[in-house]
C-alpha cells in the first residue's frame, strides 16, 4: 500500500470461486479482513470498520513488516511455512483442475499468480536461523534441517504448478531439473514434490503431441482401424490427460500395456506411474494400480 511505502500487500479472495480456501480459513461473514504475516494468521476483524481501524490495523501490519526486517520474527516457523505451502497448493490444484461441464472454471488472477510466486521462490530459498558458533545439533535440530529441506522441496513443487499453470512448460522442467538435482530422494518422495515432478515430466511428453480435437480424432480413427496401432495409442493417450481426460488416458494407456507391454521400452507403463504420480492416491488411481499390476503380472 502506498501510505506504508510497500511494507503491506492487500490481497482480495474472491470466497465464490475459492470457497474450500474461505472454509479452511473460517470465513463465515463478509467482508473478513486477515493479517497475515509468514504464513501466520495474526490478526483479523469483521463487518465494515471506521476509517481510524483501518488505519490501525494496516500501521500494525506495516511494524510486523519492520519487525521482520530487524530480525525480530522467528525465521524458524516451519508450521507456518507449512501452513501456507498448504494454502497454495490447494489454490494452483484448483485452479489448474479443468471445470465441469456448466461449471465455471476457478482462474487465479495475475496478482493472486504474482504473490504466490513470490511467497513460493522466498520458502524456496529460505534457511534455518544459524546456530551460534559452537553450539552441537540436538535432536530436534536436525528435525527441523529435515523439515525444513522437505517445505523447500515443496516450495520448488509449487512453482513447477505455477509454471504449469502459465503454460510454461520449459520453465517448469527447468525447475524439475533443479528440484531432482538439489534435493535428496526422501524430499522428491514427498508427495506433493513427486506430483508435480511427474506433472512437469507429463507436460514435457505431451509438448511434442498434437492435442487439438482434430488430431484426437485422427488417432482415434486409426486406432478404430488398427488396434494394434501401439503409436498412435500411446499419443491419444498423452493428448487425452493433457486436456484433462485423465480417466480416458488411463483407460488407452492400460490397454497399450494390456496389448503391447515391450513398446518403446515399457512406455505404457512409465506412462501409468507419472499419471497415477500426478494424481495422487485417489480411488480411481488405486483402481487402475490394480488393474496394472494384474496386467503384468500375467
Amino acid at each position: 500500500m502506498k501510505a506504508q511505502n510497500g511494507k503491506v500487500r492487500m490481497a482480495k479472495l474472491d470466497t465464490d470461486k475459492h470457497p474450500q480456501v474461505a472454509q479452511q480459513l473460517g470465513i463465515k461473514s463478509l467482508p473478513t479482513v486477515m493479517l497475515v504475516h509468514e504464513g501466520k494468521l495474526v490478526d483479523q476483524f469483521v463487518g465494515f470498520s471506521g476509517e481510524q481501524k483501518v488505519k490501525e490495523f494496516v500501521q500494525k501490519a506495516a511494524g510486523l513488516s519492520r519487525g521482520a526486517v530487524h530480525g525480530a520474527n522467528d525465521p524458524n516457523d516451519l508450521m507456518g511455512m507449512q501452513a501456507m505451502l498448504a494454502n497454495v497448493i490447494e489454490l494452483l490444484k484448483v485452479a489448474s483442475t479443468p471445470a465441469a461441464p456448466g461449471e465455471k472454471k476457478h482462474d487465479l488472477s495475475k496478482e493472486e499468480m504474482q504473490d504466490m510466486i513470490g511467497a513460493l521462490r522466498t520458502i524456496a530459498g529460505h534457511k534455518l536461523e544459524p546456530l551460534p558458533p559452537g553450539t552441537s545439533k540436538t535432536p530436534k535440530r536436525r528435525a527441523d534441517e529435515e523439515a525444513m529441506e522437505i517445505i523447500r522441496g515443496i516450495a520448488h513443487a509449487g512453482l513447477i504448478r505455477c509454471a504449469l499453470l502459465d503454460n510454461n512448460t520449459d520453465a517448469a522442467k527447468e525447475i524439475a531439473t533443479v528440484t531432482k538435482s538439489n534435493f535428496p530422494k526422501s524430499v522428491q518422495e514427498h508427495p506433493e514434490v513427486k506430483a508435480a515432478l511427474s506433472l512437469a515430466a507429463l507436460a514435457g511428453n505431451a509438448g511434442a503431441t498434437d492435442a487439438t480435437d482434430e488430431a484426437r480424432t485422427k488417432l482415434e480413427a486409426k486406432i478404430k482401424a488398427n488396434p494394434s496401432d501401439s503409436a498412435s495409442r500411446l499419443e491419444l493417450a498423452k493428448a487425452l490427460f493433457a486436456e484433462g481426460a485423465h480417466g480416458e488416458a488411463i483407460q488407452q494407456a492400460l490397454e497399450l500395456l494390456k496389448r503391447d507391454r515391450g513398446f518403446q521400452d515399457g512406455a505404457a507403463r512409465a506412462l501409468l506411474i507419472d499419471i497415477f504420480n500426478a494424481l495422487g492416491n485417489t480411488d480411481a488411481v488405486k483402481e487402475a494400480r490394480r488393474k496394472m499390476t494384474s496386467i503384468l503380472l500375467n
